[in-house]
């Protein structure tokens, strides 16, 4: 197997993983790289470097010689890498429409369907996870399976839906937010950054924005929620993974630039939902459990602990826990999704109001505060 990199310059030394103990590499670079054998693995350990570093590897198991994969590396052609984020003709071009359902308007609030397309000449499962809105009013929807799909004519009428599949491929995405109408893609490995270069309605790059959220075979242990602060700021909530990372039932923010990740909450028991008001206050609706007696929604402050005590992550563990807004009976919620801020002075008196969502009993309620 042969991979071919662009390693932009770095003050700091970078470890490459290759493989496992068994693995044989080569490396061809300009630069002083070497293969080190460590912890069970092969590594490329790449010092700091003031140039752009082109590196040609190739790797082998135990049958292939060392010299046959220096020459092997040595031989691989240049890569023009940004041709490959160019864009190309679309893959995606069958069309999708569906009908809307228009609320009947004899109440103050109600609901319109935007009817979602089951069948499609793609097969794709359609288990809606997370969604966010363009500037001209199109929504951008990804789901469980790895789709990000893009959905125009959502209008008065909702007469003719248009379904446009942007982006596949990703793990498992929970979460979406749109910003400066560049979409970004929460998953369980990483946050993607989605470019559509050429303008077709498709995706021709998917940037890794961040990556360095830690991830384990835990089947409860997605990654939820995309949302940002007033700076910019990107906040999603990690599942519980029986405190085997130290990411484990926390909320995490990234930088506007997504260069850094770091722990701002801790002692959720796999939060399904958050939401970020227009004064940057933050909730997060935990699910009851171990830890948990029931479902809650939480006001967060950085450095909290909110009950978890499996994913506390502190050097000694707490002996109280920051209270909720609400607990929510069983009866009522079961299992909590995320909250939205009425910032709409359509809304009448639900103006600026907190919204919970719940995903068990499929019902929205309105969060009474009090700050004491």
């Amino acid at each position: 197997m042969t991979r071919s990199l662009r390693i932009a310059p770095s003050k700091q030394q970078w470890h490459l993983l290759l493989g496992d103990e068994r693995t044989h590499a080569a490396v061809t670079t300009k630069g002083n790289i070497r293969i080190e054998k460590k912890q069970s693995r092969t590594w490329a350990v790449i010092p700091p470097h003031q140039e752009t570093l082109l590196l040609h590897i190739a790797l082998g198991d135990a049958t292939v010689t060392d010299a046959a994969l220096a020459n092997v590396a040595s031989e691989l052609p240049e890569i023009p890498f940004e041709k490959w984020i160019e864009g190309g003709p679309r893959l995606w071009t069958q069309e999708i429409t569906t009908k809307g359902v228009r609320g009947q308007d004899d109440q103050p609030y109600v609901i319109d369907t935007i009817t979602l397309p089951f069948e499609n000449p793609y097969r794709a499962l359609f288990f809606a996870s997370g969604h966010d809105f363009f500037s001209n009013g199109d929504a951008a929807l990804c789901t469980v399976h790895g789709d990000v799909w893009r959905v125009s004519g959502i209008d008065d009428n909702l007469d003719r839906i248009q379904w446009t599949r942007f982006a596949t491929g990703l793990f498992q995405p929970l979460g979406v937010k749109i910003v400066d109408d560049v979409v970004h893609v929460v998953g369980r490995d990483q946050i993607t950054r989605l470019h559509d270069t050429n303008r077709d309605g498709e995706t021709d790059w998917y940037e890794n924005f961040n990556n360095e959220a830690h991830v384990t075979p835990n089947p409860h242990e997605y990654a939820t929620c995309l949302e940002t602060d007033s700076q910019g700021n990107f906040y999603f909530l990690k599942g519980n993974s029986e405190s085997q990372s130290k990411h484990d039932g926390t909320l995490l923010r990234v930088s506007p630039d997504g260069s850094t990740l770091e722990v701002f909450a801790t002692g959720f028991r796999n939060a399904n939902g958050m939401s970020i008001g227009p004064h940057d206050e933050i909730t997060v609706a935990p699910q009851e459990g171990e830890w948990t007696p029931g479902s809650a929604v939480f006001d967060v402050h950085q450095g909290g602990f909110y009950g978890g005590m499996m994913s506390h992550h502190r050097e000694q563990p707490p002996t109280t826990f920051e209270q909720p807004i609400c607990w929510m009976p069983r009866i009522e919620d079961n299992s909590s999704g995320g909250q939205a801020w009425v910032t709409s002075d359509r809304w009448g008196p639900l103006a600026g109001q907190l919204l919970h969502l719940s995903y068990g009993t499929c019902r929205m309620f309105l969060v009474l505060r009090e700050r004491v």
